[in-house]
């Protein structure tokens, strides 16, 4: 076990030890920074992207996390509650996508990203920002 390893054993109750000798920041998984959620069978849900910036080059990864076959669609409205998207990408589960919000339908008169569960199995799901 490497000096890190051995520190992060022994100070595993609590990581800010760890952090004086390593900077840990430098070992986290970039794009970490998103939102989540589960969705109820046969609902749409609008995915609050608050406290982002988003243009049309804004990079997400997008994740289907179900266990069951309940495919998601993802895609860019005029409203928070319409499945009228603009365009959209299904997500099988299991599976993830890269995509930036233009390639999802957004433009300046559709800005709210929905997410569309039109099967009877709940889902849930994870959009990341790049």
């Amino acid at each position: 076990m490497g000096v890190l390893g051995q520190l992060l054993y022994i100070h595993r109750s609590n990581l800010e030890e760890v952090d004086r000798y390593f900077d840990l920041s430098l070992l986290r998984e970039p794009g970490i920074d998103g939102i989540s959620g589960s969705l109820a069978p046969n609902t749409l849900v609008n995915a609050n992207t608050g406290g982002h910036s988003i243009t049309a080059d804004t990079r997400f990864k997008i994740y289907n996390f179900s266990s069951v076959f309940a495919p998601l669609m993802f895609g860019y409205a005029d409203t928070p509650d319409s499945t009228a998207f603009s365009a959209a990408i299904s997500i099988n589960p299991g599976e993830s996508v890269e995509k930036t919000a233009a390639e999802l339908g957004y433009n300046t008169t559709n800005h709210y990203l929905n997410i569309l569960n039109k099967t009877a199995m709940p889902a849930d799901w994870k959009i990341v920002f790049l």
